[in-house]
């Protein structure tokens, strides 16, 4: 297996890490949107609930019936701080995964510019050679001429 070839090789591996790691990253990103949104739909119902307790203060309702929704909206606000602690987690995983797909893909831009060198280079040197295969073959010829008893 030539140099190109293992070079090449390692650039394939290198690739579907990067796959892999941008796969990661983007369902971290999805997964703290998900949390977001909850946390939203959270908050959104508390409200409602704060809205009706508003409605039920305002029309006369009994003090235990108040109560229990005051409990029930103590145990939304716990709720909130939860979603808001898995949210705090969530960005964490994902700049994390962000950190290690920008890396890998910076480790792959190197690997194909170092296999584009490489390439570059074996061409050159490629070109070299059939140069002076060429002027070989054109001294011998001029060599022949001049010595050639018919010329």
């Amino acid at each position: 297996m030539s140099k190109l070839q293992q070079i090449e090789l390692f650039i394939d591996i290198e690739t579907k890490k990067l796959t892999s790691f941008q796969q990661q990253y983007q369902h971290a990103q999805q997964h703290q949107h998900q949390q977001q949104k909850r946390l939203s739909d959270l908050e959104n119902y508390r409200l409602q609930y704060l809205r009706e307790i508003k409605s039920k203060v305002a029309s006369g309702s009994k003090v235990n019936e108040l109560i229990q929704y005051q409990n029930f909206v103590s145990k939304l606000d716990k709720a909130c701080e939860q979603q808001v602690m898995m949210i705090n987690q969530a960005v964490l995983v994902t700049a994390q995964r962000k950190r290690q797909f920008l890396t890998q893909q910076k480790r792959v831009d190197a690997i194909a510019k170092y296999h584009d060198k490489k390439v570059k280079k074996e061409k050159l040197h490629a070109e070299r050679i059939s140069q002076k295969q060429l002027d070989e073959v054109a001294n011998q010829y001029v060599l022949r001429r001049n010595i050639s008893p018919f010329t």
